[in-house]
């Protein structure tokens, strides 16, 4: 084997380590990066996504509570039922501003329809709000009246959908 052959090999194995080297380096830069842009951008908004869903179902879920007058002599069971409908109403109007503000470029997001925009978010943060309020009032028509705002605000999708099922 003469020196020049030996020169060669050696450059070939080197270049083989360099290329595999710059291959399990450029994976973890792209790991890095992947999870920096899920964590900063796709959870959040994911985030805010499921807490939407879960407003669907507090919506849902307490509507006799917060329709249905207080009533003298009412069961403990009921007087707990909303106290927690209220609290939960109110915890989700609190969640979805903190889930929002945790967006990056959500204004830049609205405007391209990705998100609903921030005056929607407002107004259905500040409508479930009212809607707890409603938890002991029993005002159907108000209480009607503000989850029809949540759902404009939220979810007009929704709305179209259930108008269809409900023949209306």
């Amino acid at each position: 084997m003469k020196k020049s052959q030996g020169a060669v090999f050696m450059s070939d194995v080197l270049m083989i380590c360099f290329t595999s080297l710059l291959t399990i380096f450029g994976g973890v830069v792209l790991l890095v990066v992947g999870q920096f842009v899920t964590h900063l951008f796709v959870e959040p908004f994911l985030e805010q996504r499921r807490l939407i869903g879960e407003i669907i179902h507090v919506l849902d879920y307490y509507r006799n509570v917060y329709t249905d007058p207080l009533e003298k002599g009412e069961s403990d069971r009921l007087t707990e039922r909303r106290f927690e409908a209220r609290r939960m109403l109110r915890e989700k109007s609190t969640l979805l501003h903190a889930r929002t503000f945790a967006i990056p470029f959500y204004d830049d997001l609205a405007r391209v329809g990705l998100v609903r925009p921030w005056e929607c978010v407002k107004e259905a943060s500040r409508m479930l709000v009212g809607l707890s309020n409603l938890c002991y009032d029993g005002d159907r028509d108000a209480s009607v009246e503000r989850r029809e705002a949540i759902e404009r605000a939220l979810f007009p999708k929704l709305r179209e959908k259930r108008k269809e099922q409900h023949g209306k």
